[in-house]
Formats: C-alpha cells, sequence, structure tokens
C-alpha cells in the first residue's frame, strides 16, 4: 500500500474538487435530463449562446443562492454561456415568461418562485432537501 504525505491545505483544495465535481455531476445530469426522451426537450444555450434566464424570488434564501450560483456556473462550464438572472416574485412569474418567450429566451425559475408550480397542495409542503424539474412548454421549473 502506497502512503502520500499531503499538507493540510494540499488536501482541502483536493476535498473542494472532489465535492465541486460531485455537485457539478448533479447538475449535470439535471441539465442533460431536460433532454431526456421521456421529458419535453428544451434549449439553453445554443452555438455557445445564452437562450435563458434564470429568475429567482425576491430576498432569497442561503440554500436558492447557492443553486443560482452552482446552476449558473456549471452551466458557463459546460457551454461556456453566461445565463441572465433575474430577481421576480412567484406572482409576476406567468408575466415573466410570456416576456422572456417574447424575447426568445427560456426562463427558468428556481426555488420559491416555482415551488407552487412544482408541488401540489394536496402534497402538502415540500421538505428542504427536496428537488423537482419540470420542464413546460413556456419554461423550466426547479425547487
Amino acid at each position: 500500500m502506497h502512503s502520500e504525505n499531503i499538507d493540510p491545505d494540499e488536501a482541502r483544495r483536493r476535498q473542494r474538487i472532489g465535492g465541486g465535481w460531485l455537485l457539478a455531476l448533479g447538475w449535470a445530469g439535471a441539465i442533460l435530463s431536460l433532454t431526456a426522451p421521456a421529458t419535453r426537450a428544451t434549449t439553453l444555450v445554443q452555438a455557445g449562446q445564452a437562450r435563458a434566464v434564470v429568475a429567482i424570488a425576491p430576498q432569497p434564501d442561503a440554500m436558492e443562492v447557492l443553486a443560482l450560483t452552482d446552476l449558473t456556473n456549471y452551466i458557463a462550464r459546460l457551454s461556456g454561456a453566461v445565463l441572465a438572472t433575474a430577481t421576480v416574485a412567484a406572482a409576476e412569474a406567468e408575466a415573466f415568461a410570456r416576456e422572456a418567450k417574447r424575447q426568445g429566451r427560456v426562463p427558468i425559475f428556481l426555488g420559491r418562485n416555482a415551488r407552487d408550480r412544482v408541488f401540489r397542495p394536496a402534497e402538502g409542503p415540500p421538505a428542504r432537501g427536496a428537488f423537482v424539474l419540470e420542464v413546460g412548454p413556456a419554461a423550466v421549473w426547479i425547487a
């Protein structure tokens, strides 16, 4: 068995890189699932140009900020395109989706502004740690 002496700073760097790859694989899987045969396909980036805008609720919590950062970073890493972001309240989501579509962009609603869309009242409130991805004709909803 080979033992390697690594200083603590190098060990932490390797952990960050390893953890980052796991997150990247998770996001890549979610993004690639948008085009899976069983789901409706939508194009977020075409020819290196962003065709989507990510909408997050006003006053996002820490998990929403993390999700926004991860999503936009991984799409940029995968495609080279930087997605625009916007602050949109849940009550304004439908109007925002119509305007984005008029501009030729796909809105991606992330977090609380998507929660009521993807979780039905009969199902009860979503638990922290749930993940639902819905691709519709007018938008992508992630909650």
